[in-house]
């Protein structure tokens, strides 16, 4: 009823528990407790948006009420859910229905004005027109529906030097690629660091420790007041084969005892590269590190998974070729946002048992008033730390690289 008097828009964050009519005791929770009031968060990012927007999931999978414990009623990350039903949690919809989910599979994501991969590459991701995405056939005749982003930086604004190559070739999973409907979570961009596989030019001899990918922030939300706020939110993605070591394809015997290294990074950066905000997952001997900002806030132990051989390879397929980190194949939500005050705040929840968390910091040397890339930075598989990977699944796979400033 109030969408219907509203130009079918959400109720504004700040008003909706006055503005909205809800019948007697509706927002008495009884395990919560009859006499503390409002038991319920209303979806923060779901103030003035209307369900047709762009970028909006469909409404059977959109959540709009549901079991908090935010003092302000607001659920702004999944932090501020309730599992407090045997560790469940009372979440309705926006097409009326009820669930009891667990609190790690409610999807709570920023709903932004823009997607950058949509804006800076309009046909993604099946422009196999497009001269810059081409098919990748395997050796063997072995295929996979994956594309070489060979990416013409001036006519993008995208920036890389992928494994010193400047049109950013690769094949499969290594340097920039894009994956179709392969594994992963669908259609999805890929970031990876093995500079030595097929499709490299003859005789490449790079040695690179790390390599990055920059997206550009588009013009008119690339910059913000002292009183200003912007937000990054990457709803979905992976990490594909991170973990890696050096000295495993090439010998075909794998570590012993088993281990794993290699990160992976989500930045903001300023007009020069320097970083605002960084996200980083880090693998290390048989342990897994998140961090925000240099600063742990969840460590996953006894992380290992062995990687086997495949048929195309160069070695015995069903061997064990080296280790991965068990949470690579697992979603991962990462919301990160800033104020023109220079703190910062990163939300991560995930399939991963563990890696979730909320943290507070101050921004890096970047100008946090002038946000001007998103980017993707990984380790290189022959620089010494391992094999970093980073996979975000694109819009039409339930993903998307989403921005949005103001003030």
């Amino acid at each position: 009823m109030y969408m219907q008097d509203h130009d079918n828009k959400f109720p504004m964050r700040e008003t909706v528990w006055a503005e909205v009519s809800f019948p007697p005791k509706a927002l008495t929770c009884p395990t919560y407790g009859a006499k503390k009031g409002n038991g319920y968060g209303y979806n923060y990012w779901l103030s003035l948006k209307c369900p047709t927007d762009s970028g909006m999931p469909e409404v059977q999978d959109l959540p709009v009420l549901m079991d908090s414990k935010a003092n302000n009623n607001l659920v702004q990350t999944s932090q501020d859910i309730d599992g407090r039903h045997t560790s469940k949690t009372v979440v309705a919809f926006a097409d009326g229905h009820v669930e009891l989910r667990l609190p790690a599979d409610i999807p709570i994501s920023a709903f932004t004005d823009h997607e950058l991969f949509g804006e800076t590459w309009p046909d993604w991701p099946v422009g196999k027109s497009d001269i810059a995405i081409q098919e990748q056939s395997m050796p063997n005749g072995w295929w996979v529906p994956a594309y070489c982003l060979e990416m013409d930086c001036a006519k993008t604004g995208w920036i890389s030097p992928v494994l010193s190559d400047p049109t950013n070739t690769c094949s499969c999973w290594d340097g920039i690629a894009l994956f179709s409907t392969w594994r992963q979570g669908g259609d999805a961009l890929f970031l990876g660091g093995k500079p030595y596989h097929y499709g490299f030019p003859a005789g490449y001899t790079g040695n690179p420790a790390e390599t990055y990918l920059r997206i550009p922030i588009p013009a008119g939300s690339n910059s913000i007041s002292a009183a200003g706020s912007w937000v990054i939110s990457l709803p979905n993605f992976r990490y594909a084969y991170i973990g890696g070591l050096p000295t495993v394809n090439k010998a075909k015997t794998p570590p012993d005892p088993p281990q794993i290294g290699g990160w992976a990074e989500v930045n903001v950066c300023d007009s020069g590269g320097s970083k605002i905000a960084s996200y980083r997952l880090n693998c290390t001997g048989t342990s897994v590190e998140y961090s925000f900002q240099g600063s742990a806030f969840a460590t996953l132990s006894s992380c290992t998974v062995p990687t086997l051989h495949w048929a195309y390879q160069d070695g015995p397929a069903g061997t064990i070729d080296s280790y991965t980190f068990t949470g690579a194949d697992k979603k991962h939500n990462l919301m990160i946002m800033g104020t023109g005050d220079g703190t910062l705040l990163c939300a991560l929840s995930s399939d991963q048992p563990g890696a979730q968390g909320v943290v507070h910091a101050s921004a890096g040397p970047g100008d946090v008033l002038q946000p001007s890339y998103v980017e993707l930075r990984v380790s290189c598989y022959k620089g010494g730390a391992g094999d970093g990977t980073i996979n975000v699944a694109v819009q039409s796979s339930g993903g998307g690289m989403n921005w949005g400033a103001g003030g």
